[in-house]
């Protein structure tokens, strides 16, 4: 600009020069208009109808979803990298970053032109114009000067990229899974069989049985898989399809175990004296055994022997058995006897056995029919009679 000196006045005065500024135009075509992608019309107004179309999908998803129970997803990993869970909170948040990031240019290009609106409006204060940086208030601070000047659009604006904040846990927790029941076919293989181990004579199942027996007391475990109460079904192969607290339901073979224990018709009799002392006990079938024990080994004294029966079995491995218990009292020396029967019973069936899928426990057993297949279970040796575990015990679901 030029300048003239006035030493009279000292003083430097100015004269516009804006003459000198051509006229858009006049020479040349005068520019396009810049507008920012993000403030263009038609983005303005499609970012809110695209919300409101993903509204309405959502709405409608929901509404389909409720009657229908929902939609079915791949158990339980999709891609084999996450589960099912993870891309349900994810995949939600992946469709909201566009929608936020579009909110939050348009806030933030908003809060940039905003003091050079309130310049060509004219009569604004620096405060309000040029010295008010909405880009460094950020968009919380940014409501109160807002307020403060009554800048409604920049309020709403920063309300609105604000809001964008809490549409991540919100639309994360649009979708849940839920675990229905479903009913697949598939083909089950038996790999165990009714039948006798080969070292049955040795007793090892009888000692692992009872050690289980022993455990299972003592720290409450469950029965182990494919064993149920007095059931025990042939051992099958379970899908290797993954499967959230599945069972299975198969057509297999299994045997009914019995203990048939009771108390004595009346109470033990204690005969003899001196170091040979006799326990005679009978049972409400007839049964009659006496056993012969030195009381002074111990105070506390037990065992089990064959029980003769009439009409049982001559053969003592099949017999009733008695389980006897002694107690002498120190204080003054008084004597009891307890005496328990058992009479075990096998039967094998044709059964439908209900397992579960994670550690192979049995839910329900139903028996169809009688199992008729002759083995050395159901026919010779046993010939359908329960080892009484007294002398030699037998294993129910063998290879």
């Amino acid at each position: 600009m030029e300048y003239e000196n006035r030493s009279s006045q000292g003083l430097r005065q100015f004269r516009e020069s804006t003459h000198l500024i051509p006229t858009p135009g006049s020479e040349k075509q005068r520019p396009k208009r810049y507008d920012p992608l993000i403030m263009r019309l038609w983005v303005v107004v499609g970012i809110p109808l695209l919300m409101i179309g993903v509204a309405i999908g959502l709405e409608a998803a929901l509404a389909v979803s409720g009657k229908t129970g929902g939609f079915g997803v791949p158990p339980p990993l999709v891609f084999g990298i996450a589960s099912t869970q993870f891309f349900i909170s994810f995949v939600p948040t992946i469709l909201l970053v566009p929608v936020a990031l579009m909110w939050r240019e348009l806030d933030w290009h908003l809060r940039w032109y905003q003091p050079y609106v309130v310049l060509s409006n004219g009569n604004a204060s620096a405060e309000e114009s040029l010295l008010l940086d909405y880009i460094a208030l950020g968009p919380f601070f940014t409501l109160f000067h807002s307020l403060k000047y009554k800048h409604r659009v920049i309020f709403w604006s920063a309300m609105t990229a604000l809001a964008t904040y809490m549409l991540q846990p919100l639309v994360a927790s649009i979708f849940q899974i839920r675990l229905l029941q479903q009913t697949n076919d598939t083909t089950a293989i038996s790999v165990k069989d009714i039948g006798l181990v080969q070292d049955v004579d040795q007793l090892n199942a009888f000692v692992a049985a009872a050690g289980f027996a022993e455990a299972a007391v003592f720290n409450d475990l469950p029965d182990p898989p494919f064993i149920q109460g007095g059931w025990a079904a042939a051992e099958f192969v379970f899908p290797t399809d993954p499967v959230v607290n599945g069972m299975m339901t198969v057509n297999t073979t299994g045997i009914q175990t019995t203990v048939n224990c009771a108390n004595p018709a009346e109470n033990p009799i204690i005969g003899g004296g001196g170091s040979n002392m006799t326990i005679t006990s009978s049972s409400v079938d007839g049964c009659n055994q006496t056993v012969n024990f030195d009381p002074t080994a111990a105070n506390q004294q037990y065992g089990v022997t064959n029980a003769q029966c009439p009409g049982n079995s001559e053969d003592i491995r099949f017999q009733p058995v008695m389980f006897w218990y002694f107690h002498l009292r120190a204080d003054n020396n008084a004597t009891e006897a307890k005496t328990v029967f058992c009479a075990p019973k096998i039967k094998a069936f044709n059964i439908m056995a209900t397992a579960n899928l994670n550690n192979g426990s049995l839910a329900s057993v139903q028996p169809l029919n009688n199992y008729t297949t002759a083995n050395n279970v159901t026919g010779v040796p046993l010939s359908g009679q329960a080892y009484n575990s007294y002398v030699i015990v037998v294993c129910i679901i063998c290879e």
